[in-house]
């Protein structure tokens, strides 16, 4: 049986809000000086589960 803690739900939900903010921004395009696109949400996913992962790593 497959067991989910109170942290790995969080992990879920936030894994599926910067996949959502991703794939906002990727669509609406940046057309500033340094057209960065989807690629502040996917830094901060990563960092996001960095640190996370590290809280929670036993």
């Amino acid at each position: 049986m497959i067991t989910l803690a109170w942290y790995n739900i969080v992990a879920i939900v936030v894994g599926i809000a910067f996949i959502i903010w991703f794939v906002k921004d990727a669509n609406e395009g940046d057309y500033g000086p340094i057209p960065t696109g989807g690629c502040l949400p996917f830094i901060c996913g990563v960092l996001f589960y960095l640190i996370w992962g590290g809280i929670f790593w036993w």
